[in-house]
């Protein structure tokens, strides 16, 4: 436990030392504060290009906002901050593999499970933590400029999209045990949701999909229910552990 505890100590100050852990702050402060900025600002844009767009022959319907707006501009975004969050932690392991410096650390006996659990610990913690913040800065501006009371499921939602997440990350060290390489591990990970989401197409098997999850949007409108994500939140969770499984599996036999 020792060990597990001074590597992960390690991992943070790392991610602090490198600058990582403030600029994806930065990312998700920012994303945070655009959801409902962007929804602010709509109808007054359009209001400045609505006699451009008479001129030209075409009516702008009056526009309206509110926190339904504003939330739905939070799931247009996050997909932009979470590929961003993922192209900085994808490396986590190459960086180690190719400095060699995981070396010294296992002939001092340190567990190589300990550091494939150590990594996915701190890499979900941070986004754990950008996600609630990006969630909880977009919550507070949309309470105070609207209501969000007239929004279904609002943490069911983003709990779900949360989880979708942790579970495509679970794929990173899985793919690093495997790939030198950060662009075969990010092609990884793309195939990992790309190969659920077009069997997602199939009407059968739409629920059981860890991609359905990000459709989880629908909860805000009330047009699905908590329960319509259930086997698909038992099924990511699933493939969590085996990630994780597959993962220790292929580094233990993996030569440094």
């Amino acid at each position: 436990m020792k060990q597990f505890i001074a590597f992960t100590k390690k991992e943070i100050l790392e991610q602090i030392r490198s600058g990582k852990l403030f600029i994806i702050l930065i990312i998700f402060i920012v994303v945070g504060i655009m959801n409902p900025a962007i929804t602010k600002l709509t109808p007054w844009i359009m209001d400045l290009l609505s006699d451009q767009l008479r001129e030209a022959g075409m009516a702008l319907p009056e526009i309206r906002v509110d926190a339904m707006t504003s939330w739905a501009q939070f799931y247009k975004n996050m997909p932009m901050a979470f590929i961003a969050f993922m192209i900085f932690f994808s490396g986590t392991f190459i960086v180690e593999f190719q400095h060699k410096t995981l070396i010294n650390m296992i002939t001092k006996g340190m567990v190589r499970y300990k550091i494939i659990y150590s990594k996915m610990l701190v890499i979900t913690v941070l986004w754990t933590v950008g996600f609630w913040v990006c969630y909880g800065i977009t919550y507070g501006y949309n309470a105070y400029l609207w209501d969000n009371t007239i929004v279904n499921h609002l943490f069911s939602s983003a709990g779900m999209y949360w989880l979708c997440c942790v579970w495509i990350i679970s794929v990173i060290p899985l793919a690093s045990a495997l790939f030198h390489s950060l662009g075969a591990c990010l092609l990884m990970e793309a195939a990992a949701v790309l190969v659920p989401y077009l069997l997602q197409m199939i009407p059968k098997l739409s629920n059981y999909m860890p991609t359905h999850l990000m459709d989880s949007v629908n909860l805000l409108i009330d047009a699905a229910k908590p329960d319509d994500y259930l086997w698909a939140a038992v099924i990511a969770i699933g493939l969590i552990i085996i990630n994780m499984i597959l993962a220790i599996v292929v580094f233990n036999k993996k030569e440094l």
